[in-house]
């Protein structure tokens, strides 16, 4: 697991615009652009997650983001699937880490004032 992480590639954009498209009958139906705060994109054994300050400023747990690394990490265990969303959404770094701890994970992190590098 750990190559899978260290694949992982996090970008800031200025922006994200998104557009989903439908294949019915060999027949392509575009949807209405809409903006983002998050984009991800997964190429051989490399995942990409393109977000912009919106994202980074909110704090919020982003489903779609837990699916990305879900699928890049192939977590399949629910157990790892919760500690995966507590890790994205935790605001306290000590709470996550006793979370983890009660898991048999001892996790270990370089932190400056509380939070996270």
């Amino acid at each position: 697991m750990r190559a899978q992480i260290a694949s992982v590639e996090v970008f800031m954009a200025s922006r994200i615009t998104k557009t989903y498209t439908l294949l019915v009958a060999r027949n392509e139906i575009r949807g209405r652009q809409h903006q983002g705060t998050i984009a991800t994109s997964a190429a051989f054994d490399n995942l990409q997650v393109y977000c912009t300050a919106d994202f980074i400023n909110k704090q919020s747990l982003n489903m779609e983001l837990v699916e990305a690394i879900r699928n890049h990490c192939q977590i399949e265990n629910p157990a790892h699937l919760l500690l995966l969303t507590l890790a994205l959404s935790a605001s306290s770094l000590d709470q996550l880490q006793s979370t983890f701890a009660q898991h048999g994970l001892h996790v270990k992190a370089r932190t400056r004032g509380g939070e996270l590098l």
